[in-house]
């Protein structure tokens, strides 16, 4: 887990270098699939350097995998974040379908593989 200050931190940090190199927008990855792992998320702040993306895994049965990207993504709307999804070639059972991910809502950004 971490906490909204740490995350902060590092944005921060991250930012700082895109400014002062001046380099384009640069994508901070959060990993997030139980709403414990960052307990005070609706304090993160988004430097406007940066595109925060917050995957969500699970793994399993697909139908909990749903109920999980549900629960991570309630009540998010407007906050300027950008969603991921992740596959598991073992543990899912079925593995979502290209289509199937296009379908979520919030819309994903950012699909991984494992």
């Amino acid at each position: 887990s971490v906490s909204a200050g740490g995350v902060n931190a590092v944005g921060e940090w991250l930012a700082g270098l895109v400014r002062e190199e001046h380099l384009p927008q640069k994508m901070l990855l959060l990993h997030q699939f139980r709403l414990a792992m960052i307990p005070d998320r609706e304090a993160v702040v988004v430097p406007t350097e940066l595109a925060l993306v917050i995957q969500m895994d699970g793994q399993g049965a697909l139908a909990d995998k749903y109920a999980t990207w549900a629960a991570v993504t309630a009540g998010t709307e407007g906050r300027g974040w950008s969603w991921g999804w992740k596959n598991f070639y073992d543990e899912d059972s079925p593995m979502a379908t290209p289509a199937q991910v296009l379908e979520l809502d919030p819309w994903v950004a950012y699909v991984s593989f494992q």
